[in-house]
This record gives C-alpha cells, sequence and structure tokens, in this order.
C-alpha cells in the first residue's frame, strides 16, 4: 500500500471468531490466492464475471467506489507495497506487489461495488490493511462485509473481528475471498474497515444460467 506501516510482531488474520448474519449464504471469508479459489468458480450453470484490476478497464454495468471528497478511490498499480492476488502477475509466490489491486486512497473506509441489474452471486478479495486511526494498531482492522438485494435491502453480512498481518510487503497469506449467494438477487456488496488505508481485489459477479436471462 502506498501509506508507510510498522509491522505487527503477531499475525493477525483471525484473533477472533467470524460472525455471519444472514440466512442467505455468505462464503467466506476463505485463503485466496488465484481465480481459481472463488467459490463460485467450479458451480455448473454460472455466468462468471471478475474485474482483476490489471487492465484498468471497467465491467459494464458495475458502479465502481466513490468518496465524497475531492479524494477518490483508485487503481493502486505496480510498487512494493501494491497487495494484488497473489497470482494476477503470473506467479504465484505469496507476493502480490506487480500486480494491481482496488485502494481506498485514503478517501473513504467504504468500497461499494453496485450491479445496475442484480446478479446471484458477488464477492471481493480484501487483501491488505495499514494506517488506522491515531491510537489503533496499525496493519490490522476488524470488517463488515455487507450485501444487498433489490431496492437496497440487506441480505445480511459477515463481521471480522480482527484482520491484517500488519506487514507493507505485498504478502498475500492474509487475502480473504467474502461472498454472498442469493437466487433473488444481489444489487450491491460493500465492504468497511476501520481505516482508510486499504486495498480489495478480484471484485466478482455472477448469473444463474437460464433460458430466461437477458443478458
Amino acid at each position: 500500500m502506498m501509506l508507510p506501516r510498522a509491522r505487527c510482531v503477531a499475525l493477525c488474520l483471525f484473533m477472533a471468531s467470524v460472525a455471519v448474519h444472514a440466512a442467505t449464504p455468505f462464503p467466506g471469508p476463505s485463503p485466496y490466492r488465484s481465480a481459481a479459489d472463488s467459490p463460485f468458480q467450479s458451480v455448473a450453470g454460472l455466468l462468471l464475471s471478475i474485474d482483476t484490476f490489471e487492465t484498468g478497464s471497467r465491467l459494464p454495468g458495475v458502479t465502481y467506489p466513490t468518496a465524497p471528497g475531492p479524494t477518490q478511490p483508485t487503481i493502486l498499480g505496480s510498487d512494493t507495497r501494491t497487495d494484488s492476488v497473489d497470482a494476477d502477475d503470473g506467479l504465484s509466490d505469496g507476493l502480490g506487489r506487480n500486480g494491481r489491486s482496488f485502494f481506498s486512497n485514503g478517501a473513504t473506509n467504504i468500497l461499494r461495488f453496485s450491479f445496475a441489474v442484480p446478479v446471484t452471486h458477488a464477492g471481493l478479495v480484501l487483501t491488505d490493511v495499514g494506517q488506522r486511526p491515531p491510537g489503533q494498531p496499525t496493519g490490522v482492522s476488524p470488517v463488515l462485509f455487507e450485501a444487498f438485494g433489490p431496492g437496497g435491502a440487506l441480505l445480511g453480512s459477515i463481521s471480522l473481528a480482527s484482520f491484517g498481518d500488519g506487514a507493507v510487503d505485498g504478502a498475500t497469506a492474509e487475502d480473504r475471498f467474502f461472498g454472498v449467494i442469493h437466487a433473488g438477487g444481489v444489487s450491491a456488496i460493500q465492504i468497511s474497515l476501520d481505516s482508510t488505508d486499504f486495498e480489495v481485489d478480484h471484485c466478482r459477479s455472477a448469473w444463474s444460467r437460464s433460458p430466461a436471462s437477458s443478458r
């Protein structure tokens, strides 16, 4: 990430249990090193869409996160502190420095992706967290992942008491996928941290192939 960070003494990926608040299936948080690790990848009958942020081309029908001020979330390019999904640079070597990710850029603590046409499956990968408010430990943060149905109704959430390894070297062992499955449609997903310095990658959406599909 672009902001300097101290290193945590202990690995802090799962210091407390995950709480899932929904009757709707919420896969994750699960380890994620490449697109093959998505729980959607092997589901028969799905039409899959993914933005790896590697090309800079945005997916049609997806509204990307924005912030109210002049500074905006942005794609973070190759840098020793970038934390992309491991395999995006062509190597599964435990590092994401040479890929690209979507960065909160100090502008917001919430990243929300919305879908013009509701999808049945959606998710993203949280790859890193950096600076926290004064007095809070650097490199770890609580996480809240939420999903919304048509009309903006909350479908449920995953909350994680502590995510992060406290490192600034682009390592990928901490990367976790958060997702939702809802046959009635998912209109948006969002992830919130106690930080405006974090990265996500592999925004994924999918929908069931059916004769009535207009896609």
